[in-house]
């Protein structure tokens, strides 16, 4: 019976062994004590073989309720799973109770294009993350060609 608090301090050397960095570190111990702070504060679990898949989901719901960003979620989450996969590989667990948990997904901004086609009509389309790659280096080098010229339009010329 190993408790969580255990695993918790064991897993930070052994992180310390494998030479994170400082910043990696306190961002760990940050994630962690939120983690150990839901699961025996609020939830009332001390060994680390308690925890299960729903309260994972619990931890990624109050995660979500506290606003996060999606991308903030994910990388917390991805935390806790190195957690439990080491678990897993020190055999301290079966399986990772991260397993089975869903993630939110990152919202892609910008990713329709109006564009204005034939008999000025408009028309919305959708941008690949690889166009929108090609639009943002055209934008900046369009910005250096036109920086001392005078210009009447700042849209998107492609023609």
């Amino acid at each position: 019976m190993l408790f969580l608090e255990d695993a918790l301090e064991e897993y930070e050397y052994h992180c310390l062994a494998r030479s994170f960095t400082d910043k990696t570190m306190k961002n760990k111990r940050q994630g962690y004590k939120q983690l150990h702070e839901l699961l025996t504060v609020r939830r009332g679990i001390e060994r680390l073989d308690s925890i299960t898949t729903h309260d994972m989901k619990a931890y990624i719901r109050t995660k979500h309720n506290d606003n996060l960003q999606a991308s903030s979620i994910i990388s917390m989450a991805k935390q806790v799973s190195a957690l439990f996969n080491w678990c897993v590989a020190e055999e301290y667990l079966g399986e990772s109770s991260m397993k089975g948990v869903a993630l939110p997904n990152k919202a892609v901004k910008n990713v329709n294009m109006l564009v204005i086609g034939k008999g000025r009509r408009e028309r919305i389309v959708y941008i690949s993350p690889a166009l929108r790659q090609m639009l943002i280096k055209y934008e900046r080098i369009k910005r250096s060609y036109f920086k001392d010229k005078l210009v009447k339009s700042d849209s998107l010329i492609f023609f």
